[in-house]
């Protein structure tokens, strides 16, 4: 079962990446965690890095500053940012690493410490030394641990979005998808993205769309394989209603907690990341998806179909690395 305790945001100190916090706060006392907060010195020399930036961070001047003073003075920004946005009871530690690439360093001290979950801006921006969203994607790529990313805050979660292409791997993801929908009280919709390049073919001699063909074969995949994968996890899942190929709607739960309402959806589109953006946009507030997938007639997790969802998408996105990726 998913576990929320320990939480880790990195920061430049910078307007885009405290967007993040916000929905720090909310994530943190719905599952009682803590955070810790990490900033990342490159290896080049950082004034040369993003001079401008530091500049305007840490007022003129600030580039005579030697090596040891700045790592002071970014000690006592960093402490001083988690006083100033986490509450008392949630504050954990904080970190200043140096060397190497951001999003590198930042997994690297994830994979030495114990955490659940990496917390991140989705996008760079402005006086941003996150490059415009490289290190959110950087970290959705390599990340062992769910990666929560998001530029933009929100209220409420009545509906959560889960892509899948229809695998036991994708569906790795769930366990996280339920328990922040008992969290935040929130149904799931499980949406399949056909990917055609074009979208009148038609089955030769019978007139009827591949597409529909396709839709038809691909719900009964999906059901299929979240039997499967269910009945391999019933120590932690279990069907409270199951799903049918004439009834979208059905229920699951996580051990000891309480029915989430689930629904099947499916969609073409010629791009997997933009339909599933726009369908986002159209029906949730949340996207919890897994990085890896099949490849095949529906897939789309193959490449950065993660990465450009969490980039294109104001809204939080969870994106998972499955355990069992070969």
């Amino acid at each position: 079962m998913p576990t929320i305790k320990k939480i880790l945001v990195p920061t430049d100190f910078s307007e885009n990446s405290a967007l993040i916090f916000p929905l720090v706060r909310k994530t943190i006392e719905k599952f009682d965690a803590k955070v810790d907060l990490i900033h990342v010195i490159p290896d080049s020399p950082y004034l040369k890095v993003a001079q401008e930036a530091f500049s305007s961070l840490f007022g003129s001047g600030s580039e005579k500053k030697s090596a040891s003073e700045l790592k002071t003075h970014l000690t006592e920004k960093i402490q001083a940012e988690l006083t100033r946005e986490i509450p008392e009871n949630h504050r954990g530690e904080t970190f200043i690493i140096e060397g190497g690439r951001t999003e590198k360093k930042i997994i690297e001290h994830t994979k030495n410490n114990s955490y659940d979950m990496i917390m991140v801006a989705s996008r760079g921006m402005g006086n941003s030394l996150f490059s415009r969203g490289s290190v959110a994607e950087g970290l959705i790529q390599f990340s062992d641990i769910p990666v929560f990313s998001s530029s933009k805050d929100i209220d409420a979660i009545p509906t959560i979005i889960f892509p899948t292409d229809g695998s036991k791997l994708s569906f790795e993801a769930l366990p996280l998808a339920l328990k922040f929908a008992e969290k935040y009280d929130a149904a799931v919709q499980i949406l399949g993205i056909v990917v055609f390049d074009r979208p009148d073919a038609t089955l030769t001699g019978k007139g009827d769309r591949i597409q529909t063909y396709a839709i038809d074969h691909f719900r009964k995949d999906i059901i299929e394989n979240l039997e499967e994968y269910v009945a391999e996890n019933q120590s932690t899942l279990s069907f409270v209603k199951n799903p049918s190929v004439s009834d979208p709607n059905f229920q699951l739960k996580l051990k000891e907690g309480k029915p989430i309402n689930l629904s099947l959806h499916f969609k073409e589109g010629v791009s997997a990341y933009s339909s599933i953006v726009a369908y986002a946009l159209s029906y949730g507030q949340l996207v919890v998806m897994t990085t890896h997938g099949k490849s095949g007639l529906a897939h789309f997790f193959i490449g950065s179909t993660a990465e450009k969802v969490a980039k294109n998408l104001e809204m939080p996105v969870i994106t998972v690395k499955p355990k069992n990726l070969k």
